[in-house]
């Protein structure tokens, strides 16, 4: 007697991973290093000394970039609760008009 094994579930089916994509990684790295250049230009214009401006380049964008991370955390999450209350009949008009733009069908995700 054989047993049925499983079926995997639908990998369109999963909701979008929590877990930081080597894309989303690489997004903030480049945030960050434009951030530090202008910080520490801003700051250099304002004070005149390479000390205060490279302390203010490296704190505050550091800052500012995790918080710009955790941003774009907060607007995905949203818009997978958005979905899930629309409904298929919604999220099939917004794929039929965004073409699925962020790698998510978004039909699939409604369900």
């Amino acid at each position: 007697m054989q047993t049925a094994v499983p079926a995997l579930p639908d990998p369109s089916l999963r909701s979008p991973s929590l877990r930081p994509s080597r894309t989303e990684l690489a997004k903030t790295a480049t945030y960050l290093a434009i951030h530090l250049t202008v910080g520490f230009s801003v700051a250099y214009a304002l004070t005149g000394s390479v000390e205060v401006a490279g302390g203010i380049a490296l704190i505050e964008p550091c800052v500012n970039a995790v918080a710009f991370f955790f941003h774009e955390r907060a607007w995905q999450a949203d818009w997978r609760v958005w979905r899930r209350r629309a409904g298929d009949a919604v999220a099939r008009w917004i794929d039929s008009r965004l073409g699925g733009g962020n790698g998510v069908d978004l039909a699939a995700a409604a369900r």
